[in-house]
């Protein structure tokens, strides 16, 4: 078989470019193919002829079957050897690392900084991380976190790029500091409006206009044509809040109150010891949003209703009485700016 093979292949060589046998021929005879490839050829060559010696040419269908077979065997012969080459390096790198990686320790100290402890000088042992320091070192660690004594006059003086005047002795730097003083300022509030009182003269037109009413309730409240006292009975329902900062050496005061005070009018004692005639009036006025900075709101209830006429009398004295208040008030505020932090 392999002999009529070759007889077949030499034939196409010296046939040249005559026909499809001839023309395959022709590169066979241009040149030599891989020794896979000529024997998968001749194998299919082989399968081709089976008995038949009459020494046909081979076919251009047979030789292009015979060819595609040699170079997938070429192929898979190649991806095989590239597997185990790559097979072969890895192993490689990994003997390599398991070389690396493995330490071997002989000391036994050397051992336990390995496993994150050692010991220490008096034999025992502890954590690898803990740290022993000498006696003198101790000492000034101790020096250092000792309490000391701030100077307030010292640390309260101005620095050269302002100081922190009015603010903390330890800001000398003078950067933002705030204080809350809302319980304070509560207190103060309550002090200075305890007690305040007003008066309102005698007014001689409530006088004609009570005589000529011959009602009862305008007989009852004839005596308020007296003088009239009116004073803050109590200060309660006292709530907001109060604060003063410091930055850069210039203080701050906030503050946003509301509160209520309970008050009564009655006619002023002409002499010592002497009861004023008549009932007295009561009522409340409430406080909203009082700051120091801008106007606030004030509402007048009474406690039991009156008449007309009675009610201008009334807000003659409760007038007099609130211009007593913003007095007070303004007392608050300009104490409330002496507090320093």
């Amino acid at each position: 078989m392999k002999s009529k093979a070759a007889s077949r292949r030499g034939g196409g060589g010296e046939a040249g470019g005559g026909g499809e046998a001839g023309g395959v021929g022709g590169e066979g005879g241009g040149s030599e193919l891989p020794a896979a490839v000529t024997d998968a050829m001749e194998d299919t060559a082989d399968d081709a002829d089976g008995d038949d010696d009459d020494g046909a040419p081979i076919t251009f269908e047979a030789f292009k079957e015979q060819r595609e077979k040699a170079q997938k065997a070429a192929k898979e012969q190649r991806e095989a050897d590239e597997k185990k080459r790559a097979d072969f390096d890895r192993e490689e790198r990994m003997r390599a690392r398991l070389k690396t990686d493995v330490v071997k320790v002989d000391d036994e100290d050397d051992l336990g900084v390995v496993r994150g402890y050692k010991k220490r000088a008096d034999g025992s042992t502890t954590t690898y991380f803990d740290r022993q320091v000498d006696e003198k070192t101790r000492s000034m660690l101790d020096q250092l976190k000792a309490p000391k004594r701030i100077d307030a006059a010292t640390g309260a003086a101005p620095t050269s790029a302002g100081g922190a005047a009015g603010g903390s002795a330890w800001n000398k730097a003078g950067t933002w500091e705030e204080k809350d003083i809302s319980t304070w300022a509560q207190e103060l509030l309550k002090a200075k409006l305890s007690g305040v009182s007003a008066k309102a003269a005698v007014d001689m037109s409530f006088v004609l206009q009570e005589a000529n009413l011959s009602s009862a309730t305008a007989l009852a409240d004839a005596h308020l044509a007296l003088p009239l006292l009116a004073r803050v009975v109590e200060v309660k329902a006292v709530e907001g809040s109060a604060s003063v900062s410091s930055s850069r050496g210039t203080l701050r005061h906030m503050v946003d109150l509301s509160f209520e005070l309970e008050w009564e009018v009655k006619p002023e004692e002409l002499e010592a010891g002497e009861k004023a005639a008549g009932k007295p009036y009561k009522g409340t006025l409430h406080y909203s949003d009082v700051t120091a900075a801008a106007a606030f709101e004030v509402k007048l209830t009474f406690k039991k209703s009156a008449a007309e006429t009675t009610r201008k009398r009334l807000n003659q004295a409760v007038d007099a009485l609130k211009g007593e208040v913003g007095v007070a008030l303004g007392a608050f505020f300009a104490e409330l700016k002496t507090r320093t932090l």
